[in-house]
């Protein structure tokens, strides 16, 4: 995960093809897009980038939710 600090609250997800089909790095992205918009009201104005590497296609939407937010405490930029 890439962050920088930014005005607004923007998002990406990027999925290579070697994670898998089309409709899994579609699911991936979507769940990714759904954590983000859910925690939007709890994060600073930041710039993310979330790259999904080869072996993360079996990430529920709750894996992925873990990660994000871990990571964003990390940064300091989860407003809790």
């Amino acid at each position: 995960m890439y962050l920088a600090p930014g005005p607004g609250k923007r998002f990406s997800a990027v999925v290579g093809r070697r994670t898998g089909r089309s409709h899994i790095r579609n699911r991936l992205k979507r769940r990714a897009r759904e954590v983000f918009r859910r925690s939007a009201g709890e994060l600073d104005e930041c710039c993310c980038v979330v790259i999904f590497k080869p072996g993360s296609d079996g990430y529920s939407y709750e894996d992925i939710e873990d990660k994000m937010r871990l990571l964003w405490k990390r940064a300091g930029l989860l407003k809790e």
